[in-house]
């Protein structure tokens, strides 16, 4: 099964699709702003605030069927939404989704449909970037995790691939594919 089913995006027909839809009108409006807060860097800090590393590095991956979904506009919600998730379900203490369990895993769900409610993100790339990390190897999760949305992208080797997390994360939530 392609990621792109699972994450509910189908191809539009090549009828639908016109130079002009191609190309955005104006500049979309960002959904969370990178943060100019110099302070401490820590648990507080990471709640509400985005490095601004992630803007200088974050590079789209339109044709990537596992990223499409994370843009300009919305890769530091992205971010932000994985941060509180982090912090909420402890994951910095986890070291394999199979340690996601219990109230550590209701956190991790949780906080992904608040990301949904709040900013419109999709709750499943949010519950594959936890598991990525808590997947990932200790050094690499240390390294990235201010900018670790931008890291996935890249589909380091440190980590699983985001489909076969999908479809564990699908499976383990008991997730309806979208339709």
């Amino acid at each position: 099964m392609r990621l792109l089913d699972l994450l509910g995006i189908g191809k539009r027909p090549a009828a639908a699709r016109t130079p002009k839809q191609e190309l955005p009108s104006a500049p979309r409006k960002v959904l969370v702003e990178y943060s100019e807060d110099q302070g401490k860097r820590g648990p507080d800090w990471m709640q509400n605030n985005v490095d601004p590393i992630l803007g200088l590095h974050f590079s789209p991956q339109p044709r990537d069927p596992a990223w499409s979904q994370i843009t300009a506009e919305n890769a530091a919600a992205y971010q932000l939404w994985f941060q509180r998730a982090v912090l909420k379900a402890k994951l910095y203490e986890a070291h394999s989704s199979e340690s996601l369990v219990g109230e550590r895993a209701e956190a991790v769900c949780n906080t992904a449909f608040q990301a949904k409610e709040q900013h419109g993100l999709n709750p499943i790339i949010i519950l594959v970037l936890a598991h990525l990390y808590v997947e990932a190897d200790q050094m690499m999760r240390g390294l990235h995790t201010v900018d670790w949305v931008d890291f996935m992208m890249t589909r380091p080797n440190c980590a699983p691939a985001p489909e076969d997390i999908a479809k564990f994360v699908i499976d383990f939530y008991g997730l309806q594919r979208a339709s």
